[in-house]
């Protein structure tokens, strides 16, 4: 997406260079003086769009770094508790009564 804005406000950048030539041919300036606006805006809710999905990625990543930090103390915590039953005695099998 990144790309795709950058090669558009290249575009953009662009397409005013040209309208503001005035050697540019009148229709073509016509052209791009139409496609202009409509272009900028686009290009501007792209821009927006762009940041609210890196906001939401980088809230996504913390949230998963929380919760790896939680799965990790639980994966402790089984761990302590399987070393303690190794400890306890064993029963023995008496056989069938």
């Amino acid at each position: 997406m990144q790309a795709a804005n950058k090669r558009e406000a290249s575009n953009i950048k662009n397409a005013e260079q040209f309208v503001n030539d005035t050697a540019s041919p009148a229709g073509d300036r016509k052209q791009l003086e139409d496609w202009l606006p409509g272009a900028k805006v686009r290009l501007e809710s792209a821009q927006v769009q762009e940041q609210e999905l890196q906001a939401r990625v980088i809230e996504a990543e913390e949230l998963q770094r929380v919760e790896q930090a939680k799965l990790d103390g639980l994966q402790g915590q089984l761990d302590r508790l399987d070393k303690e039953l190794e400890k306890l005695p064993q029963p023995r099998d008496s056989g069938p009564h």
